[in-house]
């Protein structure tokens, strides 16, 4: 589902919307592209009553660490990436664009198994975010 710009309000529109339009499905498992939408769709399934039995799943990993810490959240996991080495990564690239004039991430193609830019994740949950993510769970 498209949910615009990828923000929490739209995430729950989108989320919403869909449930309505498909009253048959009782079990819902939903993948956002980033943890807005992800927060956005189980604040929607919570109000249609269907989060007991659904699993949410965003991207980023940043406003995942506040639903693992409630008692019972639908928003099961995320794919953590660290702010920090995107930074870095950015910089660098940007760095050498300006220096060297070498384009920024033309190593990094779709055909290739790492995707498009150096920036990898780490699935996180409830049971190990506060390890992987260090200062970043706070």
């Amino acid at each position: 589902m498209d949910y615009g710009s990828g923000s929490t309000d739209e995430g729950y529109n989108a989320t919403a919307s869909t449930i309505t339009a498909h009253p048959e499905i009782e079990k819902w498992i939903v993948l956002a592209a980033n943890d807005e939408g992800a927060q956005g769709a189980t604040r929607a399934l919570e109000q249609a009553g269907l989060d007991k039995e659904a699993v949410v799943v965003g991207l980023g990993g940043y406003l995942a660490k506040d639903e693992f810490r409630k008692d019972d959240s639908c928003f099961k996991a995320s794919a953590y990436i660290q702010a920090s080495i995107v930074g870095q990564e950015s910089v660098k690239a940007l760095y050498e664009n300006i220096v060297n004039d070498v384009p920024i991430f033309e190593e990094y193609k779709e055909d290739k198994d790492f995707g498009v830019y150096p920036f990898s994740a780490v699935m996180v949950t409830e049971e190990n975010f506060e390890e992987i993510m260090g200062d970043d769970a706070k």
